[in-house]
């Protein structure tokens, strides 16, 4: 009786060996895929998944792509033109007559940082997505005097 279970158990560590699964996390999507122990198998399943967290990274930054609008604590009007392309971000920021266009922007997944001249001043803005949301805030003042922005209607 030993000497068969010994036998399976040899048996399934084999076909374990063969079939190997991975899951991969990314934006709350999971990917599960087997690869078997053929080279080009592998090679497309690694592909497959380079794409797709490519494509999970080019849509979380097509989110910021567009205008947002909003109010400061004080009620003066601001609206954000956003316009990312590969981890940079350009675009213009308007606070009640006052436009600035962006410098030095970046993205990284969900957040980004820019710098805009406002009141003569260069400050330094920090932001989220969040959702239907944008967040936004000056770096001086922290993200605790964040304001909301939503995507402008056309």
């Amino acid at each position: 009786m030993l000497r068969a279970e010994v036998a399976t158990l040899t048996f399934l560590n084999a076909k374990w060996n063969v079939l190997r699964a991975a899951i991969v996390e990314a934006q709350r999507v999971y990917v599960v895929y087997f690869l078997v122990e053929t080279p080009m198998t592998r090679r497309n399943a690694l592909g497959a998944i380079v794409l797709s967290l490519a494509g999970i990274i080019a849509a979380a930054q097509s989110g910021l792509n567009g205008k947002w609008e909003g109010e400061t604590r004080n009620g003066t009007a601001i609206v954000l033109t956003l316009v990312v392309k590969d981890a940079a971000l350009t675009g213009t920021l308007a606070r009640g007559e006052e436009t600035a266009p962006l410098a030095e922007g970046k993205v990284l997944k969900n957040t980004f940082t820019f710098k805009a001249t406002i009141g003569g001043q260069v400050e330094g803005f920090s932001g989220e997505l969040a959702g239907a949301e944008l967040k936004i805030w000056l770096d001086r003042q922290g993200a605790e005097r964040a304001i909301v922005l939503h995507r402008a209607k056309e």
